[in-house]
């Protein structure tokens, strides 16, 4: 059974999610106001993200895909891998962790220099070895599973239509307009662009998820042993005012996040030459060929919109 996942289709399931997840997010937050806490009720927010992530971010797409018959396997990319294609992926991830450094320093400087304070997004911190786990399971493992299933399985085989350049551009953007914070677009952003590639030329949504459970995770056991945000903790405190920057640090930064960026895209190119023969074929057909007008379709221009009102309302 053959692919037929349209682009305009897909748009309007990623417009369903990010609205829902809206409102399910205040209505929620409503109910159990300690979700807005560092330490919440665990139960509450277990609860909150086994349905956002489950019912809201994973069913939605699997129902649609099964409704109309579509090959469940290759849409969400449930293919194997080879150690090389795995080794090379995680490789990659270890090098692209400079340059998200150095966009969240300098998303910090920016920020600061036209008055506004660097704005984390909210994620509890546990206080012990229980609430540890809990959010390990709670962030580190099922939104890594329901989101790349989602993003870089459903999204991307959906979006694909347009080649690949434009599936992972966009996976990555509507991924960066999930996370509703602006502070951190970029980084999520150029995260996203990496992962998304590693999938679509492993043609595998695994090396993803383990991608996305391990920079969870790590964020969370990091978190715990900190005692507090891991991101906020390494942050850098000398950007609060733009009179106490550091011009040494600014300059480390940027050399580790060009080697990064240089050592990134030799390992890109590794993963090209590693890629199935079906996926090269594709790319060959669809060379050079990044379509961004798809993006000016109703449901994403909605979307985008909603991320304005809420960066600039309480929406």
């Amino acid at each position: 059974m053959e692919n037929s996942m349209k682009f305009n289709q897909v748009s309007y399931i990623f417009m369903a999610i990010y609205l829902l997840g809206i409102f399910f997010g205040k209505g929620i937050r409503h109910v159990f106001p300690s979700l807005d806490t560092p330490f919440p009720n665990l139960l509450a927010y277990s609860i909150m993200v086994i349905f956002a992530q489950v019912g809201i971010n994973f069913l939605p797409s699997f129902g649609y895909v099964v409704y109309k018959k579509q090959p469940v396997k290759k849409i969400y990319k449930l293919n194997g891998v080879s150690f090389k294609q795995l080794g090379w992926s995680l490789l990659l991830l270890i090098m692209v962790h400079g340059i998200l450094i150095f966009i969240h320093y300098l998303t910090e400087i920016i920020s600061n220099l036209i008055g506004y304070s660097y704005q984390m997004s909210f994620y509890p911190t546990a206080d012990d070895w229980t609430s540890l786990i809990v959010l390990v399971l709670s962030i580190g493992i099922i939104p890594p599973v329901c989101e790349d299933l989602f993003f870089r399985g459903f999204l991307l085989s959906g979006s694909s239509e347009y080649g690949g350049q434009f599936a992972i551009f966009f996976t990555a953007f509507a991924f960066a307009l999930f996370h509703d914070n602006l502070f951190r677009f970029g980084e999520i952003f150029v995260y996203a662009f990496f992962a998304g590639f590693i999938v679509y030329y492993t043609n595998s949504i695994l090396p993803g998820i383990i991608i996305h459970i391990l920079t969870n995770t790590s964020f969370v056991v990091g978190s715990y042993f900190m005692a507090g945000d891991l991101v906020m903790r390494v942050s850098s405190e000398d950007v609060t005012i733009v009179e106490d920057f550091v011009w040494s640090k600014f300059l480390i930064i940027s050399l580790l996040g060009g080697i990064s960026l240089f050592l990134s895209l030799k390992i890109i190119k590794k993963i090209e030459d590693l890629a199935p023969a079906s996926v090269r074929a594709n790319e060959k057909k669809n060379k050079g060929n990044l379509a961004l007008y798809p993006l000016l379709n109703i449901p994403i221009l909605i979307v985008i919109t909603v991320f304005i009102l809420r960066v600039f309302t309480n929406f």
